[in-house]
């Protein structure tokens, strides 16, 4: 994750957004903070003409749109034309609205029906992902509703939109859910989980709820996302969108200045064996285990041959283990034939 790639969802500041100026003011007070590209969310009877000049003044991208969901749906065909006119290449389906989750048919319906919508989609040049919530987690016959959305619909078709506080919300791991969505997620929403002193769960700044941003983060980079998409419904923590939007700003970017979204690498001290600390005995510890590695590459070939070693395969093994330099670990995690 690099400071461009982090997007505000301007569903945050939706009580901004009635009309032309609100979006302007909004989107101005956006990139003041550093935001480099916003998810279009929220918007009033806007005209996209107006909204792509808004956007155009403050210095921002629209790297993805949320638009109404039986507008996807039935009329795709127009939603892309909106989009084209936004300069925004992807749009996210986001809610169920009017779709029966209750039952292994009605999920079928609609992942027949997102299947017809992304067909038409692919053909505008437009990515097509799905947003979810916490009702898509309940269990149908054993599966989730996700799981069935998962392999019914082609990934070619459909991407995935995971949103960290309603993985959450919805009883899963949001670490695990994002690896299970790698290569399908270009768009991820972050959002972080609290709850207030009756138990009750609520919309956190990022860094200021319980999840842990660490391993989200290098997932997420992992998996192959591109947008790091800032959302809070409510519940900010000022009273202001705005200073919601800038305080998950200021906690990523720290993520980003101190290398806490960089994916995992294995320390450079994983090794079969222990070498000597002594760099001066590094030449001879090298030539000591090419003769060990020579040694049981013979005792292989012979065993193929012969289904035992040899006489003299099994002194050059026990020469070879003899010219291990000292304080050379040899145990292995599990005992193989060559190894007693």
């Amino acid at each position: 994750m690099q400071p461009e790639n982090i997007a505000a969802q301007l569903w945050t500041v939706r009580s901004l957004l009635g009309d032309a100026r609100g979006l302007t003011a909004a989107s101005r007070a956006i990139r003041r903070i550093g935001y480099r590209a916003v998810q279009l969310a929220g918007l009033g009877p806007i005209p996209p003409q107006d909204v792509r000049r808004a956007l155009d003044d403050a210095g921002l991208k629209a790297c993805s749109a949320h638009e109404d969901a039986d507008e996807i749906l039935e009329r795709p065909g127009q939603v892309a034309e909106k989009l084209h006119i936004y300069g925004c290449s992807s749009v996210a389906y986001p809610y169920p609205k009017n779709q029966d989750l209750s039952s292994v048919k009605g999920v079928q319906r609609l992942c027949r029906a997102l299947t017809k919508a992304g067909k038409a989609f692919r053909v505008e040049g437009i990515l097509f992902a799905y947003h979810h919530h916490h009702l898509e987690f309940q269990r149908l016959g054993g599966r989730t509703v996700m799981d069935m959305i998962l392999q019914q619909v082609d990934p070619e078709l459909l991407e995935i939109e995971p949103d960290t506080y309603w993985l959450q919300a919805g009883g899963v791991d949001p670490v695990q859910w994002i690896r299970r969505c790698a290569r399908r997620e270009t768009l991820l929403h972050l959002k972080d989980y609290g709850v207030d002193p009756t138990g009750k769960p609520l919309f956190r700044e990022i860094g200021a709820g319980n999840l842990d941003w660490s391993r989200i983060l290098a997932a997420a980079r992992r998996a192959g996302c591109r947008w790091y998409i800032v959302e809070q419904d409510d519940h900010w923590r000022s009273g202001d969108p705005i200073e919601s939007l800038r305080e998950s700003w200021r906690f990523l970017s720290r993520m980003c200045a101190g290398g806490g979204a960089r994916p995992f690498q294995p320390r450079r001290g994983w090794r079969s064996f222990q070498y000597s600390r002594n760099a001066r005995s590094r030449g001879s510890d090298s030539r000591s285990f090419a003769r060990l590695a020579a040694s049981l590459l013979a005792m292989m070939s012979s065993m193929l041959h012969t289904g035992k070693p040899s006489t003299s395969m099994r002194r050059a093994k026990a020469s070879s283990k003899r010219s291990i330099p000292s304080g050379a670990n040899t145990r292995s995690r599990s005992k193989g034939p060559f190894f007693n």
